[in-house]
């Protein structure tokens, strides 16, 4: 099902907060008291995920951030170190680079312009990105 996210009532929306479209379907809205902040979804875990899988995504996901910065950053990263990392390490950079947090975060994390939170203050980050 598709969410339409919407800071205030449109043409068309009904009491019940979902709007018509043009298959007749409902689609809910979402609406969020700032327009500007739009939550970032949560990632899904992958318990059973075998390591080498893992691996093997967590590469490719260095490489595609979206932004060039961490593109480089994180590609370089993980084609030096992800071999070798522990499962629990390799954790650690899962959860870095697919939590809730901003790619700009990562990259001002690692280049030291802001301190690291202390969710994120691990081996990984001592490792140097």
């Amino acid at each position: 099902m598709a969410v339409r996210l919407q800071s205030s009532k449109a043409p068309g929306q009904g009491e019940d907060n979902k709007v018509k479209v043009a298959n007749n379907a409902d689609i809910p809205i979402v609406d969020y008291e700032d327009p500007d902040y739009l939550p970032l979804p949560e990632y899904p875990k992958k318990p059973n995920e075998p390591l080498d899988i893992k691996k093997q995504r967590l590469l490719y996901q260095s490489r595609k951030r979206g932004m060039l910065e961490n593109d480089l950053l994180l590609s370089t990263f993980a084609a030096k170190y992800l071999k070798d990392l522990s499962g629990e390490l390799t954790e650690q950079y899962d959860s870095l680079i697919n939590g809730v947090t901003n790619d700009w975060d990562i990259y001002y994390w690692a280049t030291n312009v802001k301190l690291t939170p202390p969710e994120h203050d691990n081996e990984i980050m001592r490792i140097k990105l």
